[in-house]
């Protein structure tokens, strides 16, 4: 680094004490040398374009041209630098020390529901804590719960390969009176009793040593939240438009996939770490400052309240803000969650 220009270091000063500013935690040198000569880039080119192009019409081309693609051959450069945690001779987590949250709000309709938590059963957590809106599909739940449980117990299940023991996982079942999956995840959180909560959407079905792989980033107690790949299930269906609805899901959450991915190994950070399939400290969540905040978030100067979609946003903010790490399990294809939404079929 003696190799430096004043200048050089001064503008890499400048933007370190930016990312502790607006940030909220000191980024690795390493990501500081490249925000740094993004900024450069980003600056000198435009007076480069204007000193030596006199068509305004194709300065704006150019310039934004140069936008889109750095930024995208900047993101694929970590794209293929990223790393997936390694899997250790002798672990100290296991998917006994998580609880699966599922919150849903219609069971009936939901046509995924019994893969959904066949699959997660399958994975053999601590416990799995479903939280309905309703007492009808509480009891909905409990219903289909004794019919999954003997069909994995006799081998029958369809969405098993065999006969799998979980006997030992702590299912519960309740319901809140409120279709909000704010409120039901906030309503579950009292009653975890392991290390780790994992946030599964109802219409998400996960790979059968999901857990396995999974929680292999939390073997570094500074992890704080960890992410999955997640890809849509393809349909074949005669509607036209239910198709486009369909691949515009499936490119959006690969698009997705590739950013969070990128940014990842470029500074250990991430846009947003996806509920549909994440695993977070309890003790973060279980805070009652975070669950008060949580069910009560408002904008606009806290004018207007409280936001009930993106959760996952305010849990990433908040793993930020209070100093751990999140990761993103993204290279492991094989472990992670395929996502279907119901809206798409």
């Amino acid at each position: 680094m003696a190799s430096q220009s004043p200048a050089f270091h001064a503008v890499k000063i400048w933007v370190s004490h930016l990312c502790d500013l607006f940030i909220g935690v000191r980024q690795t040198s390493t990501a500081i040398v490249w925000y740094t000569l993004s900024i450069v880039i980003l600056i000198l080119a435009p007076i480069g374009v204007f000193k030596t192009v006199e068509d305004r019409a194709m300065v704006r081309f150019i310039l934004l041209f140069l936008w889109r693609y750095y930024r995208f051959f900047f993101l694929l450069f970590f794209f293929w630098r990223y790393t997936a945690a390694k899997p250790l001779t002798s672990r100290t987590v296991y998917p006994k020390d998580a609880t699966i949250i599922i919150p849903t709000v219609s069971v009936s309709e939901n046509t995924f529901f019994e893969e959904c938590l066949t699959k997660c059963l399958i994975n053999q957590p601590g416990a799995v804590e479903v939280v309905t809106a309703t007492k009808d599909d509480a009891t909905k739940v409990n219903t289909l719960l004794s019919e999954i449980n003997e069909k994995i117990r006799t081998g029958k299940s369809e969405f098993t390969s065999g006969v799998v023991d979980i006997s030992e996982i702590d299912v519960r079942v309740n319901y809140t009176g409120i279709p909000n999956k704010r409120v039901q995840i906030a309503f579950a959180l009292p009653n975890v009793r392991t290390r780790l909560v994992v946030l599964i959407d109802d219409h998400v079905f996960l790979k059968p040593r999901f857990l396995v792989a999974a929680l292999l980033p939390f073997e570094d107690k500074d992890v704080g939240l960890c992410g999955t790949k997640k890809v849509v299930r393809r349909i074949t269906t005669t509607s036209y438009w239910k198709s486009v609805w369909n691949v515009l899901g499936a490119l959006y959450l690969t698009r997705h996939n590739f950013e969070i991915r990128a940014t990842n190994a470029q500074d250990g950070g991430a846009f947003v770490i996806s509920s549909r399939a994440a695993i977070i400290l309890a003790e973060i969540v279980q805070d009652p400052k975070f669950i008060e905040q949580f069910t009560n978030e408002r904008f606009f100067f806290r004018k207007f309240g409280p936001l009930n979609p993106d959760d996952d946003n305010f849990i990433t903010r908040w793993v930020v803000k209070h100093s751990k790490r999140s990761y993103d399990m993204a290279a492991l294809a094989t472990d992670g969650a395929n996502n279907l939404r119901p809206k798409l079929n």
